[in-house]
């Protein structure tokens, strides 16, 4: 180490010139030193000086070597004058990560590249050698991965080589990976990076974990690169219907088989396992019915076992029901399935209700498929009474009011609907008269709406006519 110059020659207390002393007498000397990297690196500065004199007679025969006038540290004597520097000693790791659009379909998803940058930079006051870079890649699922490249140095800030950090200094490094199928389907990648480093007279001794390098997210260290996967998790359900006409009457009625198609398609980009059936079959009175068969599992497009569809896989489900002679009498079988299955990292977390696969009818989702029913034991009776209500002079005449009272009766065993009623009035030389009023719907004795009557339900209607 060198001084800043030479050493100076200040002032005595008596007097003397430089290099005579008097008894008693003291002599004032200067010098300075700068502190350089390596300085700051060993962590201290040791100075000591010695003193050279010659008595009366005699040549350098009077000596000392310096003491740092402070006898509290224990040393009362000759120890040398120490500067202690601090040192400090830490690194900063930052990982950032881009993707490149490799398919070109606007989303994060499989074949896709994700670009890391690693940033290290020496925030310290001393020299960082023997530099490490430990990589730790994962789904979102926790499984390890493996990068496609990387890490690999690509320069630093000051021209070190790689390995090594002067104070102030930033390396970067470059990562990638490639995303594959299943880690597509766990939602995302997480990536962090450890730096280990030796600062002098030490071994790996400063170390740091990578942070994101987004302080926005309320994280401000140490949290790992995370990028997020477009996932889609959504199944769609078609459940159509055709007859079989066992009984050859050209009408939809007991006996006959309605043969179910159920599709189930995963119209999300991530796979669906655990699929489950459950089929919900009534008639057109709401009483609960039974399938013959099915549920039956046919086949996939993607050729996925049962209970599991890939992206875009459509499973092809069959099932069957004999037409009762009660459900023939209701009108109508209804039926509709609701599919649930999972999403990686979930349970029963993607359900859809079937849907006809007729959007004519004006709904384009969820509605049930029906298959209208009829019966042999159909009939109606209708019964018309009337009532005159005298104007009060006893007689029947102009301006007595005659009250029509219309009873309809569904005599058969099957729900009828859209019944409707044509009421002629003629007097008595076959003229066509106007009803005054109605007929209009007064009620039924089982509730229906106007227009449907159950089995054995009587409705009643009201007209009249002022002669």
């Amino acid at each position: 180490m060198d001084l800043n110059g030479s050493i100076t020659f200040s002032s005595s207390s008596s007097g003397s010139t430089e290099g005579t002393l008097k008894s008693g007498e003291t002599a004032s000397y200067t010098v300075s030193y700068t502190i350089t990297q390596n300085d700051v690196s060993s962590g201290r500065i040791q100075n000591t000086v010695t003193v050279i004199g010659s008595s009366p007679g005699n040549t350098n025969d009077v000596s000392d070597i310096s003491d740092d006038g402070d006898d509290t540290d224990g040393n009362t004597n000759n120890d040398p004058t120490v500067t202690q520097l601090v040192v400090t000693k830490l690194l900063e790791v930052t990982k950032t990560a881009i993707v490149t659009d490799i398919n070109n379909n606007g989303i994060n998803d499989i074949g896709d590249a994700i670009l890391y940058t690693i940033k290290v930079e020496n925030k310290g006051n001393v020299t960082l050698t023997g530099i490490t870079i430990t990589d730790t890649i994962k789904d979102g699922v926790g499984n390890i991965l493996t990068l496609a490249s990387g890490p690999t140095f690509t320069s630093s800030t000051s021209g070190s080589i790689q390995g090594t950090l002067i104070s102030g200094e930033i390396a970067t490094y470059t990562a990638s990976y490639s995303i594959s199928s299943a880690t597509f389907t766990s939602g995302k990648v997480e990536n962090s990076a450890t730096a280990i480093g030796s600062s002098p007279g030490n071994t790996n001794d400063v170390n740091d974990l990578s942070d994101d390098g987004d302080d926005t997210d309320g994280n401000t260290t140490n949290d790992p690169t995370v990028t997020q996967l477009l996932v889609t998790k959504q199944l769609e359900v078609t459940k159509t219907a055709s007859v079989t006409d066992v009984n050859s009457n050209n009408i939809v009625d007991n006996g006959d088989i309605i043969s179910y198609v159920i599709k189930v398609e995963n119209k999300g980009n991530v796979n669906i396992t655990g699929i489950t059936i459950v089929d919900i079959l009534t008639d057109g009175s709401s009483n609960t019915l039974s399938l013959t068969g099915g549920p039956i599992f046919v086949s996939s497009t993607a050729s996925s076992s049962q209970g599991t569809l890939i992206s875009n896989e459509i499973a092809t489900y069959t099932a069957s029901y004999t037409i009762s002679l009660e459900a023939a009498s209701s009108g109508s079988v209804i039926n509709s399935v609701t599919v649930t299955g999972s999403s990686p990292g979930n349970t029963n977390d993607v359900s859809d209700v079937s849907d006809d696969g007729d959007d004519s009818d004006g709904n384009t989702i969820n509605d049930p498929t029906i298959v209208d029913t009829s019966s042999d034991d159909i009939g109606l009776e209708v019964t018309k009474t009337s009532k005159i209500t005298d104007n009060g002079d006893g007689e029947v005449e102009s301006g007595d009011i005659i009250t029509y009272n219309i009873e309809v009766k569904n005599i058969g065993k099957t729900t009828l609907t859209s019944v409707t009623i044509n009421d002629i009035l003629k007097d008595g030389d076959g003229n066509l008269l106007s009803l005054s009023d109605g007929p209009f719907y007064t009620g039924s004795d089982k509730g229906s709406r106007e227009g449907v009557l159950l089995a054995g339900e009587i409705a009643e209607t009201l007209s009249m006519w002022v002669i």
